[in-house]
């Protein structure tokens, strides 16, 4: 299926929720409904979750592999497809601080991490729970947790290598980003894609 025509999560959150017994659907078809409708919402979480970890993977192999970082700057831009919004923005030689700033911390470039963790949320917030369940759900736990962690790096230490050539709060961050996602798509299976109870106050 193509981009374009791809349903949207929001609108698949709303069939969701219209699919009630009151509809007077036959009990199979109903049922069918649904796991068609749990399906298309299971495949835009992963989408964006798989995209989050792509970027994350790329930044890592790039960074902390031991080869020399000015060096993977520009290919880093280039994979990562922000070249000529890194050149708009900085007029300047790419430099660590600010690609790091660009694919990792603003949430306004579609390439970066926080601009998918932004997806993320919106996402999770989507997802139909039971109004009686504990509010936030674990799974919007874990996603303001990774926008925390994003958002509170601190990007000018980052930035700065150990005598090794090493850079290990990019690692901590990465680290952190992976468990998260991880955490991620294991609470969003369990509560939504098995036969878990629902959750309830």
């Amino acid at each position: 299926m193509s981009e374009k025509a791809r349903p949207t999560f929001v609108s698949i959150a709303k069939q969701i929720e219209s699919l009630t017994p009151k509809t007077q659907r036959a009990e199979r078809g109903f049922s069918y409904e649904m796991r068609k409708l749990k399906m298309l919402v299971r495949t835009e979480l992963q989408i964006a979750r798989g995209e989050a970890q792509r970027r994350a993977h790329i930044l890592r192999a790039s960074l902390t592999a031991g080869s020399p970082h000015q060096a993977m700057l520009g290919p880093l831009l280039e994979i990562a497809d922000s070249t000529m919004t890194y050149r708009r923005r900085y007029f300047a030689e790419p430099q660590l601080t600010p690609v790091l700033d660009l694919l990792v911390a603003d949430s306004t470039n579609a390439r970066s991490l926080a601009f998918q963790v932004v997806q993320l949320a919106d996402h999770v917030n989507q997802l139909p729970r039971d109004q009686a369940a504990p509010s936030p759900a674990q799974e919007q736990r874990i996603v303001t947790h990774l926008s925390e962690a994003i958002a509170g790096a601190d990007l000018d230490a980052m930035g700065q290598p150990e005598a090794d050539g090493s850079l290990p709060s990019i690692d901590a961050l990465l680290d952190t980003i992976a468990d998260d996602l991880r955490r991620l798509s294991d609470t969003v299976t369990f509560y939504y894609f098995s036969h878990a109870e629902v959750r309830v106050g």
